[in-house]
């Protein structure tokens, strides 16, 4: 069984400095308390409500038990409106609570869910809106009051991606009834694994302890139908490390990557002040501050102009020669592929129809696809007669050597492929002649269609500036500049390495 040598993971999680942890363990196992409201868990719970600016955190042992705690304390029944674009846990907490998800749409431009939608899904079962703050962006939290209290409705905030923001000043930890943050390893704040509950009412702070301990109240009452969701002394004591370096750690990725970019000076500016240019480039921010040895790009810079694209390829290159993550790229622009790309793999509907470098793809494609795929102009892909020991090309017969020979075998038709800088142009006596049509002149390269004898057409390529491609008769090749397909097929039937 193949297995992966390196394990590939979302994020970069933050870890403290071991020497900084290890003593908060050796307490642990002094103490022999390990969970249970336990010293970590209390400092943990104090440090929190003061970062988050909040009257009351709840810690959990994740980031799902949060939200069907809420659920159940608030005694939320029939539906609940909520975003079908989050972690597929924030539907399931619905679920779980017994109730049921209605969806509605997002805004396109926040990945939030759209407020002036949610009227038009309220029914007389509904009771609740979950709302999920989409990559850090705060939901638009006033006009989502406004429907709720006009509707009666509660509000549970989502916040996992949004630990530590504001809204015009005021901390994600706020909003609504209640908001839950996760913990979870893939978050820059992190208790290895866990979550939090975030409210203002001091009379739910017994009802969720009560909630996460099973529905104990005391030794003999029962008070809900609770389940184990506490948060252990080892993660507890793994985000009080944490929380030290929360801060330097988010200005440290954020500087980071806006200056691999060249965006500094631009943080502080809306979304809307930003040029085309710039968004994209702040989607590669977002990429770049999960420190992750993973990416994968689709289409990044097709919003560039061509200068911008150009620089921003090499800031890509950069990136990964700094961070060496292994990059998926998907383009449908080829100079950004064999410029980018240690390896490029060629699709066509879906098919694969070459794995191989940027030089092998280009020199040796696979079949005809690719040839005329890679480059600009294309490869030259034309029919070709095999007529004894030449091949005949635009009705010009030029000798076949012995080593292409045995790769010809008894194939009396094939298709002759040439890259147009590899065609030499010939002003007398050219191996395939050809008349020209027309000639474009780009500054440093001079590009010249032929026609040939037979009525293909044929592109050759010159750098020769005192040149007139102009007056060609035709042009001249090597045969270690040659590839030959399989009229059929269309395959690569082979070529002979120079």
């Amino acid at each position: 069984m193949n297995q992966l040598s390196q394990q590939i993971t979302v994020t970069s999680p933050l870890l403290p400095p071991l020497e900084e942890f290890i003593p908060y363990l050796q307490q642990i196992w002094d103490s022999k308390w390990i969970t249970n409201n336990g010293q970590y868990h209390k400092q943990l719970e104090a440090a929190l409500r003061d970062y988050l600016k909040v009257p009351q955190v709840s810690l959990f042992t994740n980031g799902t038990l949060p939200l069907l705690t809420a659920l159940q304390a608030l005694r939320i029944t029939g539906e609940v409106i909520t975003t079908p674009y989050s972690f597929v846990a924030t539907t399931h907490s619905i679920w779980w609570a017994g109730c049921k998800p209605v969806f509605v749409d997002i805004d396109p431009r926040t990945g939030n869910l759209d407020p002036e939608k949610i009227e038009a899904a309220i029914t007389p079962r509904t009771t609740a809106i979950m709302p999920v703050h989409c990559y850090g962006k705060p939901c638009d939290v006033r006009r989502i009051k406004e429907i709720a209290d006009t509707y009666g409705l509660k509000v549970i905030y989502d916040a996992a991606h949004a630990f530590g923001v504001r809204r015009n000043g005021v901390s994600s930890a706020r909003f609504g009834l209640a908001s839950m943050f996760s913990f979870h390893a893939t978050k820059v704040f992190n208790t290895i694994e866990g979550g939090a509950l975030c409210f203002k009412d001091d009379s739910l702070v017994q009802v969720l302890n009560d909630l996460k301990n099973f529905g104990i109240r005391g030794q003999e009452e029962i008070a809900y139908v609770g389940g184990n969701a506490k948060m252990n002394e080892f993660q507890a004591a793994m985000g009080i490390c944490n929380l030290r370096h929360i801060e330097e750690e988010i200005e440290k990725r954020t500087y980071e990557a806006l200056d691999i970019l060249h965006l500094r000076g631009q943080e502080h500016k809306k979304t809307h002040e930003l040029s085309g240019g710039q968004k994209q480039r702040v989607a590669l921010c977002r990429a770049l501050v999960k420190q992750s040895p993973f990416f994968f790009l689709d289409e990044p810079l097709s919003n560039l102009d061509a200068q911008l694209r150009q620089k921003a390829r090499t800031e890509l290159v950069k990136i990964h020669e700094m961070f060496r993550p292994t990059m998926v790229y998907v383009t449908h622009d080829q100079i950004e592929a064999m410029t980018v790309a240690d390896r490029i793999a060629v699709m066509n509907k879906g098919k694969v129809q070459q794995i191989d470098t940027p030089d092998t793809i280009y020199h040796h494609p696979a079949n005809v696809f690719v040839a005329t795929f890679i480059g600009s102009p294309a490869m030259n892909v034309v029919k070709a007669r095999i007529e004894g020991t030449k091949i005949v090309i635009g009705e010009c017969a030029v000798e076949i050597p012995a080593e292409w020979l045995k790769i010809v075998g008894t194939r009396k038709e094939v298709i002759f492929g040439l890259r147009p800088e590899a065609a030499k142009p010939n002003f007398d006596n050219a191996m395939v002649k050809g008349t020209v049509d027309f000639m474009e002149n780009t500054g440093n390269l001079k590009t010249a269609s032929l026609t040939l004898a037979d009525g293909q057409n044929f592109f050759i390529q010159d750098s020769n500036q005192n040149i007139d491609l102009r007056n060609v008769t035709g042009f001249d090749f090597d045969w270690a500049n040659v590839n030959l397909f399989d009229v059929e097929t269309e395959e690569n039937i082979g070529y002979v390495e120079a």
